[in-house]
């Protein structure tokens, strides 16, 4: 699938919570553990599978294989409340970590790496252009944002052969992926089969580029994101700019692309988080992404990360959550989430 992590993540799973059960193997707190295995690995895995928010992954799993068995359903929406029922949410005023440390930046480098893309494909062949906190740098900074951690690159998908372009980035001198990441059809979807949302680079640099995927589904409606977010934008055209002493493009209307994403733009924010800080987040109803969801939630509360608090009221205003016998920090799945 692309991802170059997912051997490591899945020895260090294996080293953790397997006969080897090595505490000194970090714990990966929302690795997806069940991605790419048969069914037959899948039911091994319930021997070994103890913990509520590794057993909410199989179900989740079972679910998305199998999205009309009612009796998945139960089991899953059963898994995720036992989970929330671990779940304590931290005062709202803790001093936990806020989020994790994130490598910022080198202007350099990303220099080098806008540089290399835009000679490795040109604009005028391939239409990509600058998005969110790239976007927002160049417009608001006239430079990389200093505390970002990637390059946000877009194409818009009208007219365009995607399987094509994919393979054309995918195969970039200086360049590797590291992971593809794809919105998973689900009953409600709309979907059939499998719809790339983003696909993830890494330069010779280490600085990371990400290429997203714009779907313009209605007259009004853009929808950008990975396979847990949607963000919906405005239809928008493209205009030149200059980031790094590159040529690049990006959205006509900058403003109000910007407006759409990140509210008040012009004021600097640097502990943004892309679930609860955007305005035009819609969270994927996918039984794996939800579960993605709560095992964030659930490691969050934990560390007494104050942003636990945000990413729960934002479930709870998705329609994912609801308050568990009207207790203000203890919830249950809402049940007709999955209902068919």
């Amino acid at each position: 699938d692309g991802d170059l992590i997912l051997p490591l993540r899945r020895i260090a799973f294996y080293a953790r919570r397997g006969w080897m059960n090595l505490p000194f193997v970090p714990r990966d707190a929302i690795f997806d553990f069940t991605q790419g295995l048969p069914s037959d690995a899948l039911q091994s895995l319930k021997t070994m599978v103890v913990a509520s928010q590794d057993h909410v992954v199989l179900t989740a799993r079972a679910l998305s294989d199998a999205p009309h068995d009612a009796e998945k359903r139960a089991d899953f929406v059963s898994s995720a409340n036992r989970l929330l029922n671990e779940i304590k949410l931290p005062p709202a005023h803790s001093n936990g970590r806020n989020g994790a440390a994130k490598r910022a930046l080198d202007q350099r480098d990303s220099a080098v790496t806008l540089r290399d893309l835009a000679q490795a494909v040109p604009t005028d062949e391939v239409p990509w252009f600058v998005l969110s906190g790239t976007l927002l740098g160049l417009v608001r900074e006239n430079r990389f944002l200093p505390h970002d951690d990637d390059i946000d690159i877009g194409l818009l998908t009208d007219g365009i052969d995607v399987p094509s372009v994919l393979e054309r980035f995918s195969k970039l001198e200086n360049f590797a992926v590291y992971k593809m990441d794809s919105q998973l059809p689900y009953p409600g979807s709309g979907l059939s089969e499998p719809r790339p949302m983003v696909l993830k680079l890494v330069h010779r640099t280490g600085v990371r580029v990400e290429l997203f995927l714009n779907y313009q589904v209605s007259d009004t409606e853009v929808v950008v994101g990975t396979s847990v977010h949607h963000w919906i934008n405005s239809p928008f055209e493209l205009a030149p700019y200059e980031l790094a002493g590159v040529p690049v493009l990006g959205p006509k209307d900058a403003d109000r692309h910007l407006t759409e994403n990140y509210g008040a733009w012009q004021t600097p924010v640097t502990d943004f988080n892309c679930t609860t800080s955007t305005p035009n987040v819609r969270l994927v109803r996918h039984p794996l992404s939800v579960v993605a969801f709560l095992r964030r939630l659930a490691a969050e509360a934990k560390a007494e990360d104050p942003g636990a608090n945000k990413l729960a009221e934002e479930l709870v205003q998705a329609g994912i959550l609801r308050a568990l016998n009207g207790q203000p920090d203890r919830f249950e799945l809402v049940p007709e989430l999955f209902a068919l």
